[in-house]
């Protein structure tokens, strides 16, 4: 589970609307919105790595829920799902 992180120094930052969008969620539902489409797709990568690492020797991983919004604050307005290259 996610904590809201509380500081000065943080509002603002991806690290902060990140952690409060998915404060109270599980791991394996990840709210994308507020999220710039490098910061998603990094935090895509991370949340990705990070549960392919605890599943190893399980049979079946967790399936993993991504929520992200339709673009409309991206530069092309592009989902992340739509964006080029992405290896997610």
């Amino acid at each position: 589970m996610y904590s809201v992180l509380k500081c000065c120094v943080c509002s603002g930052s991806a690290a902060c609307t990140f952690a409060s969008n998915n404060a109270g969620r599980s791991d394996t539902e990840v709210d994308l919105h507020g999220l710039s489409v490098a910061e998603a797709q990094a935090k895509v990568e991370q949340v990705i790595s990070s549960a392919r690492s605890q599943a190893q020797g399980r049979r079946q991983p967790e399936p993993i829920t991504f929520i992200v919004g339709q673009g409309r604050h991206s530069q092309l307005h592009l989902t992340i799902a739509a964006t080029p290259n992405n290896s997610a």
